[in-house]
């Protein structure tokens, strides 16, 4: 079973998932930094793992993470949408994803610690 990570220290905190129009997209400049994020995360995953997200996770396959979160300071964006956006920069499609957990280490240092593994889904029944 395929394990893939992805750490990276930052020098800002984490951006989290933004949601936007199809017409604010080219001019909302949290929009943009929201984008050079996801970038970021596509290369440095590429550059850790030699092979890209997009070929690493198969469609077929369900997934699960675990994500350690550390900010600078106490004015950062909701953990949970930092996980969202780091899942969409990771997955083509992030339904895929069915179990994880993240926490917040610290406000003394940004980064990002993620672990992703497949997972042996079996569907139980209430």
């Amino acid at each position: 079973m395929e394990k893939y990570v992805l750490k990276i220290n930052l020098t800002n905190n984490p951006v989290p998932y933004k949601r936007t129009t199809q017409r604010a997209k080219w001019m909302d400049m949290e929009y943009k930094k929201y984008q050079d994020f996801k970038e970021l995360l596509k290369w440095e995953f590429r550059k850790q793992n030699n092979i890209s997200s997009f070929k690493a996770f198969d469609k077929k396959k369900n997934y699960e993470f675990s994500l350690k979160i550390g900010f600078n300071n106490k004015k950062h964006g909701d953990a949970d949408n930092i996980v969202k956006g780091v899942l969409d920069a990771l997955f083509e499609n992030d339904k895929n994803v069915l179990k994880g957990n993240y926490e917040i280490i610290t406000f003394k240092k940004s980064f990002l610690d993620l672990k992703i593994k497949e997972l042996d889904f079996k569907e139980k029944v209430a």
